[in-house]
This record gives C-alpha cells, sequence and structure tokens, in this order.
C-alpha cells in the first residue's frame, strides 16, 4: 500500500521534475496504471459512508 509521502513523491517527479510517467514507473517499481492513478487524484483520501445507517432501535420488552 502507498502512503500519501509516496503519493507525494511520485507527483513531484512527474509535475515538477517533468519526468515522464514510464519513467516514474522504472524507477518506482510501481505500474503506469497506479502513476496515472496517482497524478489523476489530487485529493487526500476521505472515508465516506455509503448508506446512513438506521439507529438501533430497542423492540417492546418480554416479561
Amino acid at each position: 500500500m502507498l502512503n500519501m509521502d509516496h503519493k507525494a513523491k511520485i507527483r513531484h517527479r512527474v509535475l515538477v521534475e517533468g519526468k515522464s510517467q514510464r519513467q516514474v514507473a522504472r524507477e518506482t517499481g510501481h505500474s503506469r496504471n497506479t502513476i496515472r492513478k496517482m497524478l489523476s487524484d489530487s485529493e487526500t483520501p476521505r472515508y465516506q459512508q455509503q448508506v446512513e445507517r438506521p439507529a438501533p432501535v430497542l423492540g417492546p420488552a418480554l416479561l
């Protein structure tokens, strides 16, 4: 799994240093698809809840 430091270094190599995606892929050992995904995603990952969970409701107590 790649952390944000790796992502920042890869983005810097391509966008600032002007290296090609293929060259960065060779240097880092990641696939070109991975490099492309890192370049297209500029935001930090956030957790998003897909479906709102219902609040737990207690049923009638049986005594």
